[in-house]
């Protein structure tokens, strides 16, 4: 009988290429999204900032020169934060995001997040309703403020004129004409470096009010918070001390200045830039104050 042999080749080797030009596109600088460039041969391609959640991200930026109509070409540049506001819409797609700023900065359970939703989503429809927000360089909210036009018949509002009836009648003038700050808050991580200060003149830019007031737990004097510097640093005075808002035990005070803020030091003066409206987001109470007698107050401690 003839005997056949097989034989099995195993000296062949299969090398598989992967084709990485099918990788997502990635955001780089001027909210232009763009596909990574395709590799060239035999070079190692450099990524251009992944979506969160996808490893480690790198900071870009235009070239010297450039600008965004210029197109989309980058080069690499230290992380920043800039300051940006907000439409109704816009914050409403980020209120999950706002509300971790609000409870990371305040130190409250994640719980409080489901608590306090409702109460913002309404407060947008408030009439004067502004916000504002810090994105740090992978876009991510590190900060953000927002208020309102107080008037009679919100709680804020008839619980500071309580107060003032019975100590000090002569304050009820600030009640006539007066923008609400309700929150301002910046993360523990991007805190110290005046983006509570930039928040606050963002907000108030262009403000329609005569002044603007503010709640915010009583003054430690052996631990001073930064919002009370911020606050005295901006020229806000006291209108009611010592009080105690319905529903909190705590004693706060309520605080006042007449706008508009007076410009920093060295900045041009505001009639020589372009006028900017509320809702130029891309997107579409530092206050420390209890609202509407269902919350806890906020301790605007949490400030940059």
């Amino acid at each position: 009988m003839r005997q056949v042999r097989t034989h099995i080749r195993a000296d062949i080797r299969t090398d598989i290429r992967t084709d990485k030009s099918t990788e997502p596109s990635h955001v780089v600088s001027c909210g232009h999204a763009r596909r990574a460039p395709r590799r060239a041969p035999r070079t190692r391609r450099r990524t251009a900032g992944r979506p969160e959640g996808g490893g480690q991200a790198r900071a870009w930026s235009r070239a010297p020169g450039r600008s965004c109509a210029d197109g989309p070409s980058v080069t690499a540049a230290p992380p920043r934060t800039r300051v940006v506001r907000f439409t109704q819409l816009g914050l409403t797609d980020r209120l999950s995001d706002a509300l971790g700023v609000y409870v990371s900065a305040m130190g409250y359970p994640r719980s409080a997040i489901r608590q306090r939703a409702p109460l913002w989503r309404e407060h947008t429809h408030r009439p004067g309703w502004r916000a504002v927000g810090a994105l740090d360089e992978r876009n991510t909210l590190v900060g953000l403020g927002y208020g309102y036009i107080g008037a009679r018949g919100q709680w804020w509002h008839e619980e500071v004129r309580r107060g003032l009836l019975g100590t000090d009648p002569r304050g009820l003038h600030w009640l006539a004409d007066y923008f609400e700050l309700t929150e301002l808050h910046v993360l523990p991580r991007a805190q110290g470096g005046g983006l509570g200060e930039q928040l606050l003149r963002t907000l108030l830019d262009g403000c329609d009010r005569s002044a603007v007031l503010l709640s915010t737990p009583e003054l430690d004097p052996a631990r001073p918070a930064r919002a009370w510097r911020l606050y005295r640093r901006l020229g806000f005075v006291d209108v009611l001390r010592d009080h105690r808002f319905v529903g909190d035990p705590r004693p706060f005070a309520v605080l006042g200045r007449a706008l508009p803020l007076t410009p920093p030091p060295g900045a041009p003066d505001p009639a020589d830039r372009p006028l900017t409206g509320p809702n130029d987001h891309p997107n579409g109470h530092p206050n420390g104050h209890p609202n509407e007698g269902q919350e806890d107050g906020q301790r605007p401690g949490s400030l940059g």
